[in-house]
């Protein structure tokens, strides 16, 4: 029974909730915290190749791997240099925006989640194979109406290049550690993005407007009485 306008997390689908916020929570806190390299007590190495894939077609935009690959590459360029030379292989697994229901219960966060192992290039050995979840760290975790609407609106491109771009900052703290020194970076051969971001933006614009106005035609005179338009452009 829900009271005072309050969820119950007792029972049901409030353990659920309260998992996954406490799960959420958990992730936001390891991302804060100092963090002790997955190789940081390593002989010198530094990464000099960066390949990424996607687990499936809904793993982002057909762009988001090369996104992650340049930008990935570039901040390898900060950190070791000389020694043994390695490949980092990416597998992204899942990207998720915020969802509006669960923002307005209790808060979400745009994510991106991958697999990686790193191989020595010499030898082909693989030295590691290690999980990242990345938490949009830009953005609150804003529960209610509030949230419920921002999240609603958000661009979903953007969000796509902003995980990309606090991936390859993450993947890096993982593999070296929080205390690692860093230089200046070095420009990787440029990204050759599959589509353009103009493009991508406006077939998820027009994806929104078609379904909107799907729901003009279902609800009828009970919809709004400001009916959709759907640009030329997305015909």
């Amino acid at each position: 029974m829900v009271s005072n306008g309050t969820i119950p997390l007792n029972n049901g689908p409030g353990l659920m909730i309260r998992g996954y916020l406490l799960a959420l929570s958990a992730l936001m806190l390891l991302q804060a915290c100092a963090t002790k390299g997955l190789l940081e007590d390593a002989d010198p190495f530094s990464i000099v190749q960066v390949t990424v894939t996607r687990a499936g077609e809904k793993v982002g935009t057909v762009n988001l791997p090369e996104d992650v690959r340049y930008k990935t590459e570039r901040e390898a360029s900060r950190y070791g240099r000389g020694g043994r030379q390695m490949r980092l292989e990416i597998t992204l697994t899942d990207f998720r925006v915020k969802n509006p229901v669960l923002t307005w219960a209790i808060g979400d966060q745009n994510r991106l989640n991958a697999s990686s192992r790193l191989v020595d290039l010499s030898s082909g050995a693989t030295e590691q194979e290690f999980n990242s979840v990345v938490v949009d760290t830009s953005t609150a975790a804003v529960s209610g109406i509030i949230g419920s609407i921002a999240a609603a609106v958000d661009d979903p491109i953007e969000i796509e290049q902003r995980l990309a771009t606090q991936f390859a900052e993450r993947i890096m703290i993982q593999i070296y550690g929080s205390q690692a020194a860093k230089g200046a970076a070095t420009e990787p051969a440029p990204p050759r993005y599959p589509r353009s971001y103009e493009e991508l933006k406006r077939e998820v614009e027009c994806r929104v407007k078609r379904e909107r106005a799907q729901i003009d035609q279902r609800d009828g005179d009970r919809g709004p009485t400001r009916r959709v338009k759907i640009p030329d452009y997305c015909r």
